[in-house]
């Protein structure tokens, strides 16, 4: 039989995805892009502008 490997990475964000303000690693979420995501916070969607 062979040896058990730990799931690291579920250890890791088990231990700390409550730590953080944002959780980007979570997987329950719909992907943006970035101009959609520099959208919802105001003054970047004035210093940023998407390529035409």
């Amino acid at each position: 039989m062979p040896e058990f490997q730990p799931f690291l990475m579920e250890r890791m964000m088990s231990k700390f995805e409550q730590d953080v303000e944002y959780n980007l690693s979570e997987s329950g979420v719909y992907p943006v892009s970035l101009s959609e995501l520099l959208a919802t916070i105001p003054t970047m969607s004035i210093i940023y502008s998407p390529p035409s």
